[in-house]
């Protein structure tokens, strides 16, 4: 038992520690879903959101997650869109991966609870919804 844990654990660990990196993100240039957040999408949240299994309902493999994020309401709190083009504040996955969502738990979820995205990954979420969650 022990040992099944601390092997899903390394596992888990050794996959948000991923060494690709992120493409280039200049400044003032618009981010994009499918080259800028996409990369980040496959490397945070596709271990809770793939087609077998999906929490919440939401499916993020690749070609998916940008048409299942901008435009459907969040299941947790249907008043908010999932991801709301041009207000990271009234869009659901910004306070669920801010950890101000006033429903739900943050995200990531790891084996042990939330934890906070790296400053550099959130801020790629923020400008993408800003940059009015552009494809």
């Amino acid at each position: 038992m022990v040992r099944a844990f601390v092997l899903a654990a390394l596992v888990a660990a050794a996959a948000g520690c991923g060494g690709s990196r992120l493409p280039e993100l200049a400044a003032g240039e618009p981010a994009s879903y499918r080259a800028h957040l996409e990369p980040l999408v496959q490397k945070r949240c596709l271990s809770c959101h793939t087609a077998e299994d999906p929490k919440a309902g939401l499916v993020l493999e690749p070609g998916r997650g940008r048409q299942a994020l901008v435009g459907p309401r969040s299941v947790q709190v249907p008043a908010l869109r999932l991801v709301e083009p041009g207000s990271p504040e009234s869009s659901y996955l910004w306070l669920k991966l801010d950890h101000t969502a006033g429903v739900g738990e943050g995200m990531p979820r790891t084996l042990v609870g939330a934890k906070r995205l790296p400053a550099a990954e959130l801020e790629r979420f923020r400008r993408w919804i800003e940059d009015g969650a552009q494809p």
